[in-house]
């Protein structure tokens, strides 16, 4: 008796799985459980470490009024602009740690000008005009950061502080 069993499903099924374990499916960029896996290493393997933590501001009200597949190609558009603004610069990461908020991990920065270098082009490309359903509309973000230099803080340190600060530009814009 022989049986012909063909395994290209399987394989494909795996090599699915393999991806969504780190990569956030709308988006392409890593995604939190990529972010929690790694984490622990990233912080010590390097001399400077920069993290930017962002979200898209007034996501539900967008969604509440143009439906959600907007909101999803809104979520796509920023992590088009994240990708593009950080696409000059060497050993940077990109996570959708969930819904609209997003962290870059900055490794060998030479100092905190460099990230604000990237938070300006961030907020420049995220201002201009986004053209949907034929009204052209704006949108904004919040954005903290925080750098370590040699100092060897935790790496749950950084995310904590750049995360805090984010939330202060969130609740000053409001």
């Amino acid at each position: 008796l022989y049986l012909f069993y063909d395994e290209s499903k399987f394989v494909k099924l795996v090599d699915k799985l393999e991806y969504l374990r780190s990569y956030d499916e709308m988006t392409g960029l890593y995604n939190r459980n990529h972010f929690e896996r790694s984490s622990e290493t990233l912080g010590r393997d390097y001399d400077t470490f920069g993290v930017i933590v962002t979200d898209i501001n007034g996501l539900k009200l967008f969604n509440d009024y143009f439906g959600h597949k907007a909101g999803d190609d809104l979520i796509i558009r920023y992590s088009d602009i994240l990708k593009s603004v950080v696409a000059s610069y060497s050993d940077t990461s990109l996570i959708r740690m969930g819904g609209d908020e997003f962290t870059v991990l900055l490794t060998d920065i030479e100092s905190s000008e460099d990230v604000k270098s990237i938070i300006k082009k961030i907020e420049a490309k995220i201002a201009e005009p986004y053209q949907i359903y034929g009204q052209e509309i704006k949108i904004s973000c919040s954005i903290g950061y925080s750098v370590d230099y040699r100092t060897k803080k935790s790496f749950q340190e950084l995310i904590n502080k750049a995360d805090l600060a984010m939330y202060e530009v969130k609740n000053a814009k409001n």
